[in-house]
């Protein structure tokens, strides 16, 4: 079948289209410790698929007992994008905390392509870790090799997702680790001491190669038809709290999509030993869907998990909701065995959604992550769309918790995390102007 005339013309200008990967250094030193920042400069004059940007380091833990993390973005803390200086993209801390609630709300596991050796396998394999080629775990260190990617917020998911940057100022990144609390730990010792470095901190991104100036020509007519170039992404301010069963957020001048929440316990604060996590086996086919063991950090578990000799924060009866200025999600009693159970689906996008639900009791314990979604699940245009929009009064939201009728249990012991998503807007102009909105 002969194609459209003008699907065949606009099919001719970009054949001589091309893609690269290229290597980007850091401004910095190339070695790193906890609470340090690294930072890149994206290429100008360039195309560039910020999906694909990832960052690349030797990482290893020093200490008693230490062990890496089953998620390796949870080492970071903060991810900033500067366009001409200015902050665009960022701002709030807890960037590795929103990636794993993003992460269990999907039911995924990392880092197996970034070949982490930390302590999340799958299937028929050892309980506690998978070493790589170039990993290394002894009692007092572990080391692999890994990367930060998979960007689940902020302006590096962006759409488009193609940039050309020749229409903006210079593109930095700029990623701030966290601190070394987010290590675990192999052995029940007392002395939580251990450290984490990263370095030989190189970064890669994707950048297309147009012989035909078609694109710029499209993008002059579009920015020439209405003023400006949009690119769109969602991003989430974090809120974190001690849990006195009442916590609140305000947000002001955005369009909200979605509130995440999450619980974990106090003392998963501290390093502490991972949990062991059993799934069911599925019968029918033992051998391709047996029973895994995985052994979580710790710092990762949002849920009625605690650690040994932790008094109970939460329990699988503990009522939970809530409210956006007056608004209560769900109109109904909802448990937290209702959330992980009934609401999980509705809180998610259609993206999101598993291919392989993951049976267990680790939904509960440590997977539990609330989502009230507020914009439509469909395509992407459709949840930029849609949403509260907050922008002509500020909104309050409020995370409730009630004691649960067990008696065994103390809210107090708990620590919140609240997380409200939000649309970005960042118009480009002629002249590499820009302006954001949010």
């Amino acid at each position: 079948m002969a194609l459209p005339s003008s699907l065949t013309y606009l099919a001719s200008k970009f054949d001589s289209a091309s893609s690269q990967i290229v290597r980007l250094e850091t401004t910095g030193s190339r070695a790193v410790g906890a609470n340090q920042v690294i930072q890149f400069n994206i290429p100008t004059n360039a195309i560039c698929n910020m999906h694909t940007f990832s960052v690349t380091g030797k990482f290893e833990a020093t200490g008693t007992s230490p062990r890496i993390p089953d998620s390796i973005m949870t080492l970071v803390n903060k991810v900033e994008i500067l366009i001409g200086g200015q902050v665009v993209s960022g701002s709030s801390n807890n960037f590795g905390v929103v990636h794993n609630m993003l992460r269990k709300l999907a039911e995924e596991t990392d880092d197996f392509a970034s070949a982490h050796g930390g302590y999340e396998p799958q299937g028929n394999v050892a309980p506690d870790r998978v070493l790589t080629t170039d990993g290394a775990v002894s009692g007092t260190a572990e080391s692999c090799t890994a990367a930060f990617k998979k960007w689940r917020t902020g302006f590096l998911t962006c759409e488009p997702r193609y940039i050309s940057t020749s229409l903006l100022p210079q593109i930095s990144v700029r990623i701030t680790l966290a601190s070394d609390n987010v290590l675990g730990a192999e052995s029940a010792s007392t002395n939580r001491d251990s450290k984490f470095s990263m370095s030989g901190i190189f970064a890669t991104i994707e950048c297309v190669n147009l012989q035909s100036p078609a694109m710029n020509a499209m993008i002059g007519g579009l920015i020439s038809e209405q003023g400006y170039l949009p690119v769109v992404w969602k991003e989430h301010q974090v809120t974190r709290a001690a849990n006195t069963g009442v916590v609140r957020a305000t947000v002001a001048s955005r369009s909200v999509s979605r509130i995440l929440a999450a619980i974990r316990n106090k003392e998963c604060d501290k390093q502490q030993v991972g949990q062991i996590e059993n799934t069911a086996a599925v019968a029918d086919d033992a051998d391709a869907y047996q029973a895994a063991a995985r052994l979580v950090c710790q710092t990762n578990c949002f849920g009625t998990q605690a650690p040994s000799g932790a008094t109970a924060h939460l329990h699988k009866d503990t009522d939970l909701y809530m409210d956006a200025s007056g608004v209560r999600y769900p109109q109904f009693q909802a448990k937290l065995l209702d959330w992980v159970n009934t609401l999980r689906d509705t809180g998610r996008y259609d993206d999101e959604m598993p291919k392989h639900s993951r049976p267990g009791p680790g939904l509960i314990e440590n997977g539990a992550v609330l989502a009230a979604r507020f914009s439509l699940a469909g395509s992407k245009s459709a949840r930029l769309s849609s949403g509260i929009d907050s922008r002509s009064s500020s909104l309050i939201v409020t995370l409730n918790t009630q004691q649960s009728p067990s008696g065994g249990e103390d809210i107090s012991q708990g620590v919140v995390f609240l997380a409200v998503e939000c649309d970005n807007l960042l118009q480009i102009g002629n002249s590499r102007l820009i302006s954001h909105i949010s």
